[in-house]
């Protein structure tokens, strides 16, 4: 055929084109469907465009194996193309035309920099090269439902900085390979329902910066391999992303660290990420949801949305799944955080790392709820309450769960099937109501490891300490509750759950009352002070105060007895010291019971009345004294250093019998002095 000719195609298409009519060349055969590209350009700029119907130029089944360059040209028309298949690039850079339709054509890209059209579809069509739209201008939307694009390696579609007033959809079978860029691209919405990209290694999809109008909807079976991207952008609606698998393994699956969110962020519902999903410093309007989610990243940020700020709630939870840590350092969150009924597996790292987080609501580890890794919520602010009840948590070796110098508004329920195999750790930790460990186990296994540490711990109401099982060491040094529960004097065990506690630490720990009667028992106290691994003078002194706030003296003394007699048994005192010490709790009960001095008094000096009576011979009478001493009136005499009877000035004892009055005489003054002491202590005590 002569360049001169024209094939049937080209007829139909003169013919029939300036109609609006649909041209179908589908029933010719394939060298008759040829159509220049040249034909094409003069029906769209024709020097009458009157002549060509509003609705455009519709050709369908065509070959255009020219190249079709339309670039800078106002066209007045609509151009649509259906089945069609391209041998080159179509070049539209800066064209001004109503509306370019390639819908299931093939295409081996297509240049549209700088198009203004009013919509651009490429429904159902496949490329095999690089779609551009950088900085176009589209005032309707961005069609591309079940399009097929492939530039493996590089960029499957490319719409930076383009301005879409409608929606971008791609979506309904639609596949990339290779990336799709909208990076500050201005969009009225982005929907990728049943879509597939891939860009291994890559970004599957980057709209950074991106400012969309309404929500994006990444769901329905969408699948990515490679990064999707949507680092600082603003979306006027929800980021919704249900029935999803993300896959860039080392990487990030989802980035929208820094992006404005007006709506939710839902991550739901069968949603699947292999690789990090991030959301670091981002502002979400509503709420963060991954109920039914799957996040994998092992070794690395499962989820991260640290230093992010969500109105609303966070619930990750409803068989929420991860591995990898979950991280909400120093996030803002408006409501609760609830991961009941989730799985978080991180194991020798942290599994769930909320430090630093102000939570208005209540957070919510309960119902199930796993974690393999440390679960920290270090210097975290809770407006509600923790809640453990029934949750699972090991870190064999390191912390459990981490509360150390956060702030409870509510109570810390660590209750009902609660177990840690890890140090529970709530050194420093402000709660304003009750810490509940009963019907718990906390597990510690390392050696001299504490299973619960809370250390300088101040609880505004009650410590529930019953039916726990402890496997290491308890610290409550300086720690404070209103009320001390625990199920001291059980049948089973008298020292209750303290039972199995060691090492055990009481010194300074400091409540107002015991829950019930039976706890206050001061022989069943005092073994529970002898429980810890030494004397703690602190836990001692505290115990006697409670019994003498409440009016039982006669408890506080029996325990401050009991006090001396730990104090020489385990506080390491020089070997004179302790000899010191037993003498006078043999003598006055270490000066809390003065009678007994009366007692020992009785008893020396009947026992010198019987020397005396015995052994009168060995008396010597003074000048003008005649008969025998009076045996108790002697003895008295001798033994009591204020009271003179006039025996000893009477008589004079002889040989060892002297030795004996002069221990009697020692023996009086040690125990009027002490007597005296101890009755001074009582009255000042009084």
């Amino acid at each position: 055929m002569s360049d001169s000719e024209t094939t049937a195609g080209e007829d139909r298409v003169l013919a029939d084109a300036p109609s609006g009519l649909l041209v179908d060349l589908s029933d010719l055969p394939d060298e008759q469907r040829v159509v220049s590209a040249d034909l094409i350009r003069r029906l769209c700029v024709a020097e009458e465009p009157k002549d060509v119907d509003p609705r455009g130029i519709r050709i369908k089944g065509a070959r255009i194996v020219d190249p079709l360059d339309l670039s800078y040209c106002t066209v007045a028309h609509p151009l649509r193309f259906e089945a069609t298949t391209f041998a080159v690039v179509p070049d539209l850079v800066g064209a001004d035309l109503p509306a370019v339709w390639f819908e299931h054509c093939s295409l081996p890209g297509v240049r549209a920099d700088g198009l203004r059209t009013g919509s651009f579809s490429l429904d159902s069509s496949r490329v095999s090269g690089q779609v551009r739209l950088i900085g176009a201008r589209i005032d309707g939307q961005l069609s591309c439902v079940g399009a097929t694009l492939s530039n493996e390696g590089g960029l499957a579609l490319s719409a930076d900085q383009a301005e879409i007033s409608g929606g971008v959809f791609l979506n309904d079978g639609f596949i990339a390979t290779g990336a799709v860029r909208l990076l500050d691209a201005r969009i009225g919405g982005l929907e990728c329902a049943n879509a597939t990209l891939s860009n291994k290694g890559g970004d599957a999809l980057a709209a950074d910066r991106a400012e969309i109008t309404g929500s994006v909807f990444l769901g329905g079976g969408f699948s990515a391999t490679g990064a999707v991207r949507l680092q600082g952008a603003r979306i006027g609606g929800e980021l919704y992303r249900a029935d999803a698998t993300l896959a860039n393994k080392g990487g990030d699956a989802l980035d929208a660290d820094g992006a404005e969110i007006t709506g939710g962020v839902f991550l739901g519902r069968r949603f699947s990420a292999t690789g990090a999903v991030r959301l670091l410093a981002a502002r979400i309007g509503g709420q963060l949801r991954c109920a039914d989610a799957t996040l994998s990243n092992k070794g690395g940020d499962a989820l991260s949305a640290e230093g992010a700020e969500i109105t609303g709630g966070v619930f990750l939870r409803g068989g929420f799944r991860t591995t990898g840590a979950v991280g909400l350092f120093g996030a803002r969150i408006g409501g609760q955080l609830d991961c009941a009924d989730a799985t978080l597996s991180n194991k020798g790292g942290d599994a769930l790392f909320v430090e630093g987080a102000e939570i208005t609501g209540s957070v919510f580890l309960r119902g199930g709820f796993r974690a393999t890794g440390a679960v920290r919520l270090q210097g975290a602010r809770i407006g509600g309450q923790l809640s453990c009840e029934g949750a699972t948590l090991s870190n064999e070796g390191g912390d459990a769960l981490e509360v150390e110098n956060a702030e409870v508004v509510g109570h810390v329920l660590l209750r009902a099937g609660f177990s840690a195999s890890g140090e529970v750790r709530l050194h420093g930790a402000k709660i304003g109501g009750s810490l509940d460990l009963s019907n718990s186990t906390l597990v510690n296994a390392a050696e001299a490891g504490y299973a619960l540490d809370c250390r300088d711990a101040r609880i505004g109401g009650r410590l529930r300490f019953r039916d726990v099982q402890v496997t290491g060491g308890v610290d409550l040094f300086r720690a404070s509750a209103t009320t001390l529960e625990d199920d001291l004097g059980r049948e089973d065990d008298p020292l209750g759950s303290w039972g199995d506690v060691q090492p055990l630490i009481l010194d300074g720990f400091t409540y107002e009352r015991f829950a019930q009667e039976s706890a206050s028992n001061p022989r069943l106290r005092q073994r529970w002070l002898q429980h810890t691994d030494d004397f703690q003078q602190g836990a001692w002194q505290h115990l006697i105060q409670v019994y003498r706030s409440v009016g039982r003296d006669d408890e506080a003394t029996s325990t401050s007895i009991a006090m001396h007699n730990d104090r020489v048994a385990r506080a390491g005192l020089p070997w004179y010291r302790v000899m010191g010490r037993w003498i006078l709790w043999a003598l006055v009960g270490h000066g809390y019971r003065p009678w007994l001095a009366a007692v020992w008094a009785a008893g020396v000096i009947t026992a010198f009345a019987l020397v005396v009576w015995n052994w009168s011979g060995l008396f010597l009478p003074a000048q003008g004294v005649t008969g025998s001493p009076q045996p108790f009136a002697y003895a008295a005499d001798s033994f009591l250093p204020i009271v003179d009877l006039g025996q000893a000035d009477g008589w004079t004892p002889t040989g060892w019998l002297r030795w004996v009055e002069w221990v009697v005489i020692l023996f009086g003054w040690s125990l009027s002095t002490i007597f005296v002491a101890g009755f001074t202590r009582i009255v000042r005590t009084a």
